[in-house]
């Protein structure tokens, strides 16, 4: 990351656990939100919503139709213990959350905190409105702040 980078988001976040301001644009509405940082619950809930996610993909992976019940067997075991070792700071969970959908999901994680009424299928379809692009770019930038934060955080062992 370069200097200017790190400048803007130092500038930007406030990586205490005050609300960061938003503007997003969908259906022709124009949004105010405050996006809060990631919890310790928020991880724990990303990392339920990543094992299930998990447990999604490996159902439409594995053929039903498989005659060899051993194989059957093995193969879901394989996914259920991927399912237990992922979690929102290792690869594997990582990659789910680079996804349209992952992304979504902990933007609805930072978001719910100051907005009840705000649903994951609304942060869906804001991801997805291209008018939101500057806003998803700003948001990879203050998420790039917490994971060094949070890197920083578990290299030192507070959390």
């Amino acid at each position: 990351m370069d200097a200017a980078t790190t400048a803007t988001i130092d500038r930007d976040i406030d990586v205490t656990q005050s609300p960061y301001p938003l503007t997003v644009k969908g259906k022709g509405v124009v949004k105010e939100l405050l996006m809060a940082p990631l919890t310790d619950g928020d991880y724990e809930q990303l990392r339920f919503w990543l094992q299930k996610r998990l447990m999604i993909i490996a159902k439409r992976l594995i053929p039903e139709t498989t005659t060899n019940k051993d194989q059957l067997r093995l193969m879901w075991q394989a996914a259920l213990q991927q399912a237990t070792e992922i979690d929102a700071l290792n690869l594997e969970g990582l990659r789910i959350l680079k996804t349209l959908d992952g992304l979504a999901r902990v933007f609805y994680q930072m978001i719910k905190h100051n907005h009840d009424d705000f649903t994951f299928e609304e942060s869906k379809a804001l991801f997805a409105d291209v008018t939101n692009i500057e806003q998803v770019d700003n948001l990879e930038a203050a998420n790039i702040g917490l994971e060094v934060l949070n890197a920083s955080k578990k290299e030192h062992g507070n959390t």
